[in-house]
């Protein structure tokens, strides 16, 4: 099933206008049982194969875990989005008289 839609909204006060659109497959949702492992001094969890094609990962990459209101999402490290942010901090650090004065 897949459902669709887009809206067009106006500015208030303004002729700008701006479209709202957005699409979502409904997807079969597989739930893994998980169990943690005593590893040194830590705990670990063992991702079955299944879960770690279905998240494109192999062993030595990394996974981001964000908190959400239902729980934790893990997701792959995207490297270029990690560069990307590196870059625009640096970038901020560099002129960060800028935004002192925009911050007046």
């Amino acid at each position: 099933m897949r459902l669709s839609n887009a809206l067009a909204h106006k500015l208030p006060g303004s002729s700008l206008t701006y479209t709202v659109s957005w699409s979502a497959t409904r997807l079969e949702m597989t739930t893994f049982r998980l169990k943690l492992r005593k590893i040194g001094n830590s705990v670990g969890l063992i991702l079955p194969n299944e879960m770690l094609a279905r998240l494109d990962v192999v062993a030595g990459k990394q996974l981001l875990a964000v908190e959400t209101r239902n729980g934790y999402l893990l997701r792959p490290v995207n490297q270029a989005v990690g560069k990307q942010v590196e870059a625009g901090k640096q970038w901020m650090d560099q002129h960060s008289g800028v935004f002192d004065e925009l911050a007046k």
